[in-house]
């Protein structure tokens, strides 16, 4: 089987499998060896392949209102927001240049987080179990909030991503190394 360029999303070890996460999909692509082999070949395929991967990341579709990771885009007139849950119980997210707020109601609760200056980071991290997780955060000098995480699938953490580099115009910055290293940038 062949995958092209263009489809190609990401690499990585599931479920004790190298996959490839493809514009159609997932696509096994060895399931010999042992964990530390597999995740080995990953990192060295992620490196070769980085071009490829770099241009073909657009999880989300442009013009499409975003439908990911439990966000959907506010259908009111005015700046651009995320919503998630009803009303009354739920989030809202609210960019703006160079910044991000949240807010949270519960009921007549509500909690507020503004982040200014934003930074937004994106890292690949092992959950208690030792599952492949993908952690997008907010930062700010006051303390870094996560605003998403998803089990083995990058795609959510990087359409949201995008969604808020495309609104508050800052970057995400991607900060790993070896499945687990964080390292600084």
């Amino acid at each position: 089987s062949r995958i092209a360029g263009d489809d190609l999303r990401g690499i990585r070890v599931h479920r004790g499998r190298l996959e490839a996460d493809t514009r159609r999909g997932r696509v096994v692509l060895l399931t010999l060896g042992d964990r530390q082999e597999r995740e080995a070949l990953c990192t060295m395929m992620r490196e070769t392949l980085a071009p490829w991967l770099a241009a073909g990341r657009r999880w989300s579709v442009e013009g499409e209102p975003l439908a990911v990771a439990g966000w959907k885009e506010s259908r009111e007139s005015g700046p651009p927001a995320l919503v998630a849950g009803p009303a009354w119980l739920g989030a809202r997210l609210e960019p703006g240049p160079g910044t991000l707020t949240r807010r949270i109601r519960v009921g007549p609760l509500r909690w507020e987080r503004e982040w200014r200056p934003l930074e937004l980071t994106l890292s690949r991290e092992r959950d208690s179990d030792g599952d492949e997780l993908w952690v997008l955060r907010a930062e700010d000098a006051n303390g870094r909030d996560r605003l998403h995480s998803s089990l083995e699938d990058p795609a959510p953490a990087y359409a949201l991503g995008e969604w808020l580099e495309r609104h508050t115009g800052v970057s995400v910055r991607e900060t790993w190394g070896p499945l687990g290293e964080r390292r600084s940038a």
